[in-house]
């Protein structure tokens, strides 16, 4: 896996609050850090990668995945769909495949916030991850 910051938790048991790094409080009420660590360590994760906004599929899992449909879509704020594509993956056990770019340059430049959904199905249409 490529290099990143924040793998690890801490002060995951805190006696002051905090709003960053903390997925539960002193009565273990979850904050939304649990539910974002939680998506974010399922075993078929896709994602984008910030630095270079690529989209990569992440498979922690002991059996690849073939012929999977990765399902691209950006829209603007006011909901309108600027681009929607499907990508065919193949993803190794226990490794990372990046799929392409997840916001093409002529979208980017259609408007100035763009909110991408990743939908990733395995071969027969069952849906393994969505972000």
């Amino acid at each position: 896996f490529t290099r990143n910051s924040g793998r690890l938790l801490w002060m995951t048991h805190p006696a002051w609050p905090s709003t960053t790094w903390q997925i539960y409080s002193h009565d273990y009420d979850t904050h939304a850090a649990f539910f974002g660590t939680k998506k974010g360590s399922e075993p078929v994760h896709v994602q984008v990668n910030l630095p270079d906004r690529t989209v990569a599929v992440v498979n922690s899992l002991g059996a690849a995945i073939g012929a999977g449909r990765l399902r691209v879509r950006n829209l603007a704020l006011d909901g309108t769909v600027l681009d929607d594509r499907t990508l065919m993956v193949d993803v190794a056990p226990h490794s990372v495949a990046e799929a392409g770019a997840a916001v093409p340059s002529e979208v980017a430049a259609a408007a100035p916030v763009v909110i991408s959904k990743l939908e990733l199905f395995d071969k027969d249409g069952r849906l393994l991850s969505e972000n």
